[in-house]
C-alpha cells in the first residue's frame, strides 16, 4: 500500500527552522559567510544539504557547521557551475542578438530563453542532490 504523503502548509514549512537546538548558531554563520566572495559558497551549499534532505524524503534539519565546511563549498560550487553552464548559451545568444540588433523579438527570444535556463538550473541541481554526481546535473 502507498503512503500517503502530505504537502506541508506554509507554517510548517518555516517554523521547523526555529525548532532546530542550533538556529541561531546556523543562521549567525551562515549570514557571515555569505558576506565574503568567494566563500560566500559555503552557505548555499548548507542551504543544498536541507534541500537534499527533503528530497530524499527525510525530515529537514540544521546541521551543525563543524565538520561540513569544505563540503559546503564543495556543494555549493558545483550548484553555481551548473548554474554557469546553463547559462552560458543564453548568455552568447543575448549577445548575438544584441549585435544583430534583433528588435523587439529578439528581446522576445531572449527572455523565453532565459526563462527556461530558470526553470532547467533548478532541476538539474536537484538531479545532482538526488545522484550524488555532477554529471547527474548535466544530463537532460
Amino acid at each position: 500500500m502507498a503512503t500517503e504523503s502530505r504537502i506541508p502548509g506554509v507554517n510548517e514549512s518555516v517554523n521547523w527552522i526555529f525548532e532546530q537546538p542550533n538556529w541561531v548558531r546556523a543562521y549567525v554563520i551562515g549570514a557571515i559567510l555569505s558576506l565574503i566572495p568567494i566563500v560566500s559558497f559555503m552557505p548555499m551549499g548548507y542551504a543544498l544539504f536541507v534541500m537534499r534532505d527533503v528530497l530524499r524524503g527525510e525530515p529537514p534539519r540544521l546541521r551543525d557547521w563543524d565538520g561540513i565546511w569544505g563540503e559546503t563549498f564543495v556543494l555549493g560550487f558545483k550548484a553555481f557551475l551548473l548554474f554557469l553552464l546553463y547559462g552560458i548559451p543564453a548568455a552568447v545568444l543575448l549577445v548575438f542578438l544584441m549585435v544583430m540588433h534583433a528588435g523587439p523579438l529578439g528581446a522576445g527570444v531572449g527572455f523565453f530563453v532565459l526563462m527556461l535556463v530558470g526553470l532547467v538550473a533548478p532541476l538539474a541541481i536537484g538531479r545532482m542532490l538526488l545522484a550524488d554526481s555532477f554529471g547527474a546535473g548535466l544530463a537532460l
